[in-house]
């Protein structure tokens, strides 16, 4: 981004660069690495916990676990614009370029991925 602004190229959305240079650096990252590692949902988990009823906990865990798995069998594509819609709380512009489309493109494709994902929890 430093060099985009020393360039003297006009930054119109400074927050859509940032992830799209994110994006692009998580790519190659993972080119580059085996992606055999997976996050424990244990490890997350702590950021959920209330101390609430054990049963709630348990039966929230297993539900938050069955959706990661879910999202994991979306295509990378739809996988990227939820996480970057219902995640990272982004509005269709921002996503739009992130992703490279126009914001209709990118609001169809994310409909379309929450459809894909309402499909793939129904059958699991």
């Amino acid at each position: 981004m430093w060099r985009q602004i020393q360039s003297g190229v006009a930054v119109k959305n400074s927050n859509a660069l940032l992830y799209a240079i994110a994006r692009n650096l998580v790519i190659d990252y993972w080119r580059q690495k085996d992606r055999g590692q997976n996050v424990a949902l244990d490890d997350v988990a702590h950021i959920l916990r209330d101390d609430s009823d054990l049963f709630e906990d348990k039966a929230s865990k297993d539900e938050i676990a069955r959706l990661l798995r879910c999202v994991d069998k979306l295509p990378e594509s739809q996988r990227e614009i939820v996480i970057l819609r219902y995640v990272d709380d982004l509005p269709y512009s921002e996503i739009a370029r992130v992703i490279g489309k126009n914001a209709v493109a990118s609001r169809v494709a994310a409909h379309r991925a929450v459809k894909a994902l309402k499909k793939i929890m129904l059958e699991s």
